[in-house]
């Protein structure tokens, strides 16, 4: 059965941009017979925002975008243990390694390169050391990925074709920081994985994750056997062609002073789905 999933983070309200992205993941889930699952994607606790999870949720709620795991949401602050097995599940396999390098290095290190017009890219110097976690009991790190020096990332996206990455401009990402929490390269990888997502249907600007995301499935083997299937969707642009018209506006959907109908219209001729829209909400449209 086809899988699709919803991954908001609540840093702050549901806002158009984020209303037409589970809008698109729904309808594409709903008019082949599959589920659309929502999933909330809080691992970034410095832009948190208290509240803003249940919010999402009554807004989807109230557009009529029914998540079929409803009454059980994924959350993966709630998840922290099952991340950490399968970040040292990667140590033991050589595909990860521990990390102790501090901030302050590696933003002067970062300055450097983009004054040499470099590519900003962790400078490894702890990839070889063979750091174990006895090591640094009660001491910061966070567990890397190590990515393959050589050889071409590739998949293929629903919308764009075969796609293409040179894995040695690929950096070394944090897949566990030093507050125990996943990034969320990490998490997203498990989380799909573990809820049987087949397709991943995001915003172009997440495209360049996905290389990691596939090497991440590879390393962790057999089990992640079946790669989930990608689609890359356009952004909203502002009239001044800027990313992010999302954003501009007013955050909370249903602060707007409009009509559910109203939003849907405009929702769906933004991501230029009509009939489906006009099939899955007939009272709405």
């Amino acid at each position: 059965m086809l899988i699709t999933r919803f991954a908001p983070s609540p840093t702050g309200e549901l806002h158009i941009g984020g209303a037409r992205s589970a809008l698109f993941v729904y309808l594409f889930a709903k008019n082949q017979g599959g589920k659309f699952l929502l999933r909330i994607d809080d691992t970034d606790r410095e832009r948190y925002v208290l509240g803003a999870s249940e919010r999402i949720v009554e807004s989807l709620t109230w557009l009529g975008i029914i998540p079929d795991n409803l009454t059980e949401i994924i959350v993966q602050s709630k998840r922290l243990d099952i991340y950490k097995k399968y970040a040292l599940e990667l140590i033991e396999k050589g595909h990860a390694y521990i990390c102790v390098c501090d901030k302050e290095k590696q933003e002067e290190e970062r300055k450097a390169q983009i004054a040499k017009r470099l590519p900003p890219m962790y400078g490894e110097h702890c990839r070889d050391l063979n750091i174990k976690s006895e090591e640094v009991v009660g001491k910061k790190y966070v567990i890397r990925m190590k990515m393959p020096k050589e050889g071409i990332i590739k998949f293929n996206d629903l919308i764009r074709g075969d796609i293409e990455f040179d894995s040695s401009l690929v950096d070394d990402q944090v897949l566990l920081k030093s507050d125990g929490f996943p990034t969320y390269h990490l998490a997203t990888v498990v989380d799909d994985y573990e809820a049987g997502i087949t397709h991943i249907l995001r915003a172009e600007e997440w495209l360049s994750s996905t290389p990691k995301h596939i090497v991440l499935f590879n390393m962790f083997g057999l089990m992640f056997l079946n790669l989930p299937t990608y689609r890359k969707y356009l952004l909203l642009i502002a009239l001044s062609f800027q990313k992010g018209m999302e954003r501009q506006a007013l955050l909370n959907i249903k602060i707007l002073d409009i009509l559910r109908k109203q939003l849907l219209i405009f929702l769906r001729c933004s991501a230029g789905i009509l009939k489906m829209t006009e099939k899955f909400f007939p009272k709405m449209i």
